[in-house]
């Protein structure tokens, strides 16, 4: 396990959730990822050190129907 460069206050984290913390993250609608209509973006970040943590879409009312 690594803790390079991670938000996680120095803990160690597996390499595939690093993996999965840089991708990304689309909506999951009707079992798919789909990109939001919007094509906005937010990021998450860790409340303990303020490092991101991931970045994923923001949907609105176009991504419902």
């Amino acid at each position: 396990m690594s803790n390079e460069n991670t938000p996680f206050d120095g803990f160690p984290v597996s390499k595939e959730t690093l993996k999965f913390l840089r991708e990304e993250h689309g909506l999951f609608i009707d079992g798919q990822w789909a990109a939001a209509s919007s094509n906005r973006e937010m990021s998450s970040y860790d409340p303990a050190t303020g490092l991101p943590l991931a970045t994923f879409a923001i949907g609105d009312a176009g991504d419902i129907d």
